[in-house]
């Protein structure tokens, strides 16, 4: 973001969804939908082929702004230190985790992960940040087999383990459940410590929706940021309707969203 113009750069996150179209497919439509840039999330059609990434990146003229812990890694099934080291070598310097599922910030196996995360931000001299988990809607299937602790969805308890680990944080509005989180009482004592915004719009029973459909108020939002001189990225974290596709994407969404972003 240029803080000198007050236009935001917005970044979009790239899953492996929908599984049956290639790379390309994506990117072409993403750089058509108007977004400035991409956070990917490793999968089997890039974890391997950042090369292919990277030509795609600089094809398409989207940079990527940051790399999201893949799902494996989310999952619990393997940490995966080598996506770190591969996205680092074609100058990715950002990366996003979230916290382990089941475990309070003060549990063994938590602190563990935390020490880990800051050692690898040391080694790689990048940047890592720790995700705010969903408050309110979830998949039922996540609920059941990746349950979050409580303090995982508690931004001040997410700011002391940033803050004792050396970390920054990844702030997703869809997880707050809170259509102005600039008004809730933590804002204020996160924000210095933000340095990436998944940014998506929710219901009460739907979360990760385009910024001009449902109850978050993106305009007053995005008013707050600039007015706090923001300098972090903007990543737009918008999976509609469905999270889970096989053969096509809606970028319309996209598109309404980061016109949305750009026109305040």
């Amino acid at each position: 973001m240029n803080a000198k113009s007050n236009l935001f750069k917005v970044s979009v996150s790239v899953t492996d969804s929908p599984l049956f179209v290639s790379l390309d497919y994506m990117y072409s439509g993403l750089k058509e939908a108007g977004a400035d840039g991409v956070e990917l999330v490793p999968g089997f059609k890039s974890r391997w082929n950042f090369t292919k990434v990277k030509e795609l990146s600089a094809h398409y003229n989207l940079p990527i702004t940051s790399v999201h812990q893949p799902l494996w890694g989310i999952a619990g099934v393997w940490f995966d230190e080598g996506c770190i080291a591969a996205a680092k070598r074609i100058g990715i310097n950002t990366f996003v985790f979230h916290p382990l599922a089941r475990c309070a910030f003060s549990d063994e196996r938590m602190v563990t992960y935390l020490k880990r995360l800051a050692d690898l931000q040391k080694k790689y001299s990048v940047d890592i940040l720790l995700e705010n988990m969903p408050l309110g809607v979830r998949a039922k299937i996540l609920k059941r087999y990746l349950p979050y602790h409580s303090d995982a969805t508690n931004p001040r308890k997410v700011l002391k383990a940033v803050q004792d680990f050396g970390l920054g944080i990844t702030f997703d509005t869809s997880h707050t459940s809170s259509s102005r989180p600039q008004k809730e009482s933590w804002f204020a004592e996160i924000f210095p410590n933000i340095k990436n915004i998944h940014l998506s719009s929710f219901t009460r029973h739907k979360d990760h929706l385009p910024l001009d459909m449902g109850d978050f108020k993106t305009t007053e939002f995005i008013e707050e940021l600039k007015q706090r001189n923001y300098s972090g990225l903007i990543t737009l974290e918008v999976y509609y309707p469905s999270k889970v596709r096989l053969r096509k994407y809606d970028f319309e969404g996209i598109k309404r969203s980061v016109e949305l972003i750009k026109k305040i």
